[in-house]
């Protein structure tokens, strides 16, 4: 027997609005991430370009067919083509509609998934050990540490002092770690795979909103210590110890 848990909270992000989406739908299983756009573009129904990125990409895997990494590829077509009919320039990276994503298709013996930059894919297996599907890549790496050190010094307009390093790391999208933005680039860092289900209890599907943030940015990850409150209190567990760590 399954059991389908999920929580979609914007609160913790950087957008205006939630730039994330959910896929539940036919045993696909996704999170879609949208990378907070660095323009003032919104649509008629006041979307930004984060969330079309990840609203169009969560639509395409679920009714794409073929493999999880063809899914993909036609989500980044997807997303190319809608940003060259709303006549954005795609030249310039800070520009881009762009979504990360961590997506699963669940068959009667094994798990399919992909995954593209920090939407993540932790497994949970029947004798209590644990492991991320992919390698974690923390591209955000020195934004967090500049914003360590702007916070020793007490600098009140946090975001506006981070601006330039934000940007500097937009540049390196699909150059240093990857991102569903249109660019064919995206490619390159796409990870995908199966697993046998014969040990696993649970997957947990997050984007980096549910990372457990720590208070030195070079600080080993707490994949254990998510593993752990999920076992004792589930995803609700998870998003109280995160939220309560960001407003400490």
């Amino acid at each position: 027997m399954i059991t389908i848990r999920a929580i979609h909270d914007g609160s913790g992000g950087a957008g205006r609005i939630n730039e994330d989406v959910l896929l539940i739908k036919d045993g696909k299983f996704g999170v879609f991430d949208g990378a907070t756009s660095l323009t003032k573009f919104t649509n008629e129904d006041g979307e930004t370009g984060a969330k079309i990125a990840a609203r169009i990409a969560a639509e395409t895997f679920a009714t794409g067919s073929g493999t999880l990494r063809d899914c993909a590829l036609l989500a980044n077509e997807n997303i190319r083509n809608a940003m060259s009919c709303a006549g954005i320039d795609t030249t310039k990276k800070e520009a881009l509609w762009s979504t990360v994503a961590a997506v699963v298709r669940l068959n009667e013996n094994t798990l399919d998934f992909f995954q593209i930059a920090d939407c993540l894919i932790l497994v949970l297996y029947q004798d209590a050990s644990y492991g991320l599907l992919t390698e974690y890549h923390n591209h955000d790496l020195e934004t967090l540490r500049l914003c360590k050190d702007l916070g020793r010094k007490k600098i009140e307009n946090m975001r506006e002092a981070l601006m330039p390093q934000i940007r500097a790391t937009r540049q390196n999208v699909n150059k240093t770690f990857g991102s569903l933005n249109g660019e064919p680039e995206a490619v390159r860092f796409f990870k995908c795979g199966t697993v046998e289900l014969r040990r696993v209890e649970s997957v947990i599907l997050f984007t980096d909103g549910l990372i457990i943030p720590t208070e030195d940015p070079d600080g080993p990850d707490e994949w254990g210590l998510m593993a752990s409150l999920y076992r004792t209190s589930g995803l609700v567990g998870i998003h109280r110890h995160v939220r309560a760590l960001e407003k400490s």
